[in-house]
Order: C-alpha cells, then structure tokens, then sequence
C-alpha cells in the first residue's frame, strides 16, 4: 500500500516531501504543512503498517494499510518542526533509535 502523497487535516494541506522505509512495518515521513499557500510547518510522522478493521470503498478487512498518526499519537508517532533540514535531522535521529531496539 502506498504512503499517501496529500491529505487535508484541520484545514492543513499536507504534502509529502521525504519517506524513509525502515522495515516492513515502520516507515518515517516528511510533510510540508501548508495553509493558503504559506508553509506553516514540517511533520515527520512514524506509519505504522496495519491490517484494515473497518472496509472502505477501496479496501477490505484485513487489508494492509500505512496508519498515520492521530491527535492522541502526538509525541510517539508524530512530531512537528519548524524547517524541512531539522525534520530530516529527527527522521535519522528517530531510525537509528528504532534499529538501535530492535537489535536488543
């Protein structure tokens, strides 16, 4: 299943800028947070791979899906930062720490 390119979200416009695939089940993504055409911010959103629970028009249950960070994940799978250098920064900082416990 693909990581989705845009999406809106609280009057947001979210582009992607930068995935990086860990394994086949963490994935990192850079968004560019944009509203009326003025950058706001940078997300770096850790995708967790799920299987679907719900059917949608698309996809059946069981299907795979990239689960994208609610309200609720804020700070575990989802961060904000102010420029696209530091958000790319915590990506490596966040995949080093990621393989880092997986090894142990």
């Amino acid at each position: 299943m693909k990581i989705p390119d845009n999406f809106t979200r609280n009057g947001y416009k979210y582009s992607l800028l930068h995935t990086d695939i860990v394994d086949n089940s963490i994935a990192f993504a850079i968004y560019e947070q944009k509203k009326r055409s003025k950058v706001y911010a940078y997300e770096v959103h850790k995708l967790r791979y799920k299987p679907r629970t719900i059917a949608t028009k698309t996809d059946c249950v069981g299907d795979m899906h990239w689960k994208q960070p609610c309200n609720e994940d804020w700070g575990t799978y989802g961060w904000t930062l102010g420029d696209y250098d530091s958000a790319m920064e915590y990506v490596t900082f966040k995949k080093k720490a990621y393989l880092q416990n997986k090894k142990e």
